[in-house]
């Protein structure tokens, strides 16, 4: 098997040195990793990163948060020296109990970091690798609760638009939500031909607005599908992944539903009907 190519964008320093003890446990020997961060951050992971074989840093600008330094490690590469590319970044827990309707699961607080990172646990990264081996058309694997695959409307355009200029045609709807997968290294090719640069990307907002970078994260799914290829999850068991389990959860959430906020707020339903409201520390402050 040819090298793996591991990405990292450590945006978020302190958390590298983890995410590089769990690499260290289940990479094989012929690996590369770029781990990109911002200038300020570069003496920090230099560090960091100082005694792991084949592994460099590479400066990129504060641009398209993690999709646009994916991109130029992608265009300082030659894809075809590696079977597969492993694409990580330093994501943070969300504050507070999140869903995302109509999938039935809770992406809060440590969950949606514990999702992304799954294909990092050894067990699951060999059980990838085997599913690559065994599935010829298995093109991307993730964690099943991160696989999107409702159309989403208001990305329509510009997905149409990016999948036309990669010479493209769309074959059904799914990608990575967090951006945290293994895929196949020449599924990536697409990626080059849209011919992108930094400036090309807006620089990260407070209210993480939808930009080109979110485009880009449903291409690199979408141009998955349209190459003829999978994305899937070979690790979780298939029962957790069915329709039926997921009816159930969703019956569950309907009888009864509590989302908590990071601020300590907390709200309960009972069919929908909320029986109990607390509010959080900030809520109360801003009344005094």
């Amino acid at each position: 098997m040819s090298p793996i190519l591991v990405h990292i964008h450590a945006y978020y320093p302190e958390l590298l040195p983890g995410m590089l003890e769990k690499l260290d446990s289940l990479l094989p020997a012929q690996r590369e990793v770029v781990v990109t961060t911002v200038a300020e951050h570069v003496a920090t992971v230099q560090a960091m990163v100082a005694g792991i074989g084949n592994c460099r840093v590479q400066e990129v600008e504060n641009r398209g948060y993690d999709i646009a330094p994916f991109l130029e490690v992608i265009k300082g590469i030659e894809l075809e020296q590696y079977s597969y590319v492993m694409k990580l970044h330093t994501k943070r827990n969300m504050p507070g109990d999140v869903y995302l309707k109509p999938l039935p699961y809770n992406y809060g607080f440590e969950r949606w970091r514990e999702y992304l990172m799954n294909i990092c646990r050894p067990e699951h990264f060999q059980a990838a690798m085997r599913a690559f081996e065994q599935q010829a058309r298995l093109g991307m694997v993730a964690d099943f609760r991160l696989i999107w695959q409702q159309e989403e409307p208001r990305f329509r355009a510009a997905l149409d638009r990016l999948l036309s200029r990669a010479g493209l045609h769309k074959r059904g709807y799914a990608y990575i939500m967090g951006s945290m997968f293994i895929c196949r290294a020449a599924l990536l090719t697409p990626l080059l031909r849209l011919e992108l640069r930094p400036q090309d990307f807006a620089p990260p907002d407070a209210a993480h607005s939808e930009n080109l970078a979110h485009e880009i994260e449903r291409f690199l799914g979408l141009s998955v599908l349209a190459q003829g290829y999978s994305i899937g999850d070979p690790f979780t068991p298939r029962w957790k992944q069915g329709k039926l389990l997921r009816l159930l959860q969703q019956a569950a959430m309907f009888l009864c539903f509590r989302k908590r906020g990071g601020d300590g707020s907390c709200i309960i339903k009972i069919c929908k009907i909320p029986v109990f409201r607390k509010r959080g520390a900030k809520a109360r402050a801003s009344r005094h």
